[in-house]
């Protein structure tokens, strides 16, 4: 309930209640697992002005596309954007911004799923 000034308080004469979607015990699936053949590595890492990212594409003719986002998920630099065939592909990075920040994340999207790598920048 709340008070004269607009603060609430709660005590042992009243009943909230329980909700239907307030669930106990729910199970927390914590998975970490990326898609079979759905793989992304980013090395060195941490780097100082270039770096290599490499993955998997697991099907033919998926459309890629490869962003360097920092912090506030500002799109510094795509690296790529177009279909690709299975395999391997590899890139490197050179060429990002002179006010790059020590945290960046690379996120690649193939067809409609994403995954995600922290980058950490050494700053000298």
């Amino acid at each position: 309930m709340k008070d004269a000034i607009g603060n609430w308080h709660v005590s042992s004469s009243i009943s909230i209640g329980q909700f239907s979607s307030q669930r106990e015990g729910a199970p927390i699936e914590e998975s970490q697992t990326e898609l079979p053949g759905f793989e992304l590595n980013a090395y060195p890492n941490p780097y100082a002005t270039s770096f290599t990212i490499a993955f998997d594409v697991p099907e033919e003719n998926s459309h890629v596309r490869l962003d360097i986002v920092n912090s506030q998920g500002t799109v510094l630099k795509t690296v790529v954007e177009n279909p690709h065939a299975k395999g391997k592909w590899r890139y490197e990075v050179k060429e990002l911004p002179d006010n790059v920040t020590e945290v960046l994340y690379c996120r690649l999207k193939v067809n409609e799923s994403y995954t995600i790598r922290k980058l950490v920048h050494l700053n000298r």
